[in-house]
C-alpha cells in the first residue's frame, strides 16, 4: 500500500507547493496581497485556494492512516 499511495502524494504535494511559491513570486512581483491569491477560486463553485491546499494535505495525512488500518492522528488544520 505504501509504495502505491504515498509517492503520488508526495508528487501531489510538491506540485502544490510549487504552484504557491509560484503564486507567492507573482504576487510579489505584481504588488498583489498574497492573501488575495489565497482566497482566490478558478471557478465560482470551487473553493478558495486556501481550502483546496488544506484538503490535498488532509488527504496525505488521512488516507496512509486509513490504509494502514489503524485511527488517524489528530492534526491542526492550519496548513
Amino acid at each position: 500500500m505504501y509504495s502505491t499511495s504515498i509517492p503520488v502524494f508526495k508528487q501531489i504535494l510538491n506540485a502544490l507547493n510549487d504552484v504557491l511559491a509560484k503564486a507567492e513570486a507573482h504576487a510579489i512581483e505584481k504588488e498583489i496581497e498574497p492573501n488575495a491569491l489565497l482566497q482566490a477560486r478558478l471557478f465560482l463553485d470551487m473553493f478558495q485556494l486556501v481550502r483546496q491546499a488544506q484538503i490535498a494535505a488532509d488527504f496525505a495525512k488521512s488516507v496512509p492512516a486509513r490504509l494502514a488500518g489503524i485511527e488517524v492522528p489528530p492534526y491542526e488544520d492550519n496548513e
